[in-house]
């Protein structure tokens, strides 16, 4: 059975060892449980465990290339596979705990996009995990120095690995943020870039300003807006607020006192078929609920419920409207 790691012992050691008992198929009931127990100790260790199943799977390919190239036509496939087997298993074992898995994947870089509707969930090679709201855009770096993220349109959500070695910057328009863990989101929209943090502290900065960037440090439940035409604003959040700013994580939308013109437009964003308020006074109601990303449909018989309004499917709308 594997134990837990000792104290000097690395995480991704450890995942490397627990990937090569998964791949040869050794686990006992008793070790499935400790590994469980291992996987719910730390939120890096499923990362790490991701990180060395995905080596895994290039090495047992080269393994394959490598065994494909000398072997006999007519040898049998049993005998092929155990061939393979034998030949990869130790070396990429070794490889594993030898190079580290932070090491080989120190270098990462990548683009990821969200559509139309979609919010993505991401595994980076750290273990840091980003969620990306509907019609968002990043780009990652890393490198050895620095974990780097480059936000060019939408919203994204991070929660950070800590690594006090390696800092964790998100770059917005004229803004970095830098975090070492934590948990915040960043968007831009129409050049503006807000900063709202959950958990943490993250370190705000201007790359360009007169100031010479002076940073501004943005603690849980605060928020930043830097619309460039003033100083950087940090402003209090509400528990609640927080959790309504980012509740599209969990694939919904959550409504406490918006105007329902404001509403529609959030709905619109994820919908395939949008909501448009035909009647000024009617998009000016204070609205509450709370509806999955895309359910435009359900958020437009609710807001005509609360006000005794009428939904009319027209021109690929629903257009809500109170009546004559």
């Amino acid at each position: 059975m594997i134990k837990r790691a000792a104290k000097g012992d690395s995480i991704d050691s450890a995942a490397a060892a627990w990937t090569v008992r998964l791949d040869r198929g050794e686990l006992s009931a008793e070790d499935r449980q400790s590994l469980e127990r291992w996987l719910q100790e730390d939120q890096r260790h499923l990362g790490a465990l991701v990180r060395a199943q995905a080596i895994w799977s290039d090495l047992d390919r080269v393994a394959a290339l490598r065994a494909g190239t000398g072997a006999s036509a007519a040898q049998a496939p049993g005998r092929h596979r155990l061939s393979v087997v034998r030949w990869a298993l130790p070396l990429a074992a070794s490889l594993l705990i030898a190079i580290g898995i932070s090491s080989f994947y120190a270098f990462q870089h990548g683009r990821f996009v969200s559509g139309r509707g979609q919010v993505r969930h991401i595994t980076l090679a750290d273990g840091s995990s980003v969620a990306l709201d509907t019609d968002s855009v990043i780009r990652v770096r890393y490198t050895p120095q620095e974990r780097a993220i480059f936000l060019r349109a939408g919203e994204a959500s991070f929660q950070v690995a800590h690594n006090t070695q390696r800092p964790f910057i998100v770059h917005a328009e004229d803004v970095t943020v830098r975090a070492v863990g934590t948990n915040f989101a960043v968007s831009v929209r129409d050049k503006e870039v807000q900063v709202v943090v959950a958990q943490g502290t993250v370190e705000v900065r201007r790359i360009h300003s007169a100031s010479g960037g002076v940073p501004r440090l943005v603690h849980h439940d605060q928020q930043l807006v830097d619309d460039r035409a003033r100083p950087l604003q940090v402003a209090p959040l509400q528990p609640a607020e927080v959790e309504r700013k980012l509740a599209w994580r969990r694939g919904l939308l959550i409504f406490d006192g918006e105007n329902l013109a404001e509403a529609a437009a959030q709905v619109n964003r994820y919908a395939a078929t949008p909501v448009v308020i035909d009647d000024e006074a009617l998009g000016s109601r204070t609205f509450v609920g709370i509806f999955r990303v895309g359910a435009s449909k359900a958020f437009a018989d609710s807001a005509a419920a609360a006000f005794d309004a009428r939904v009319v499917a027209q021109g690929g709308a629903y257009h809500l409207r109170l009546p004559p």
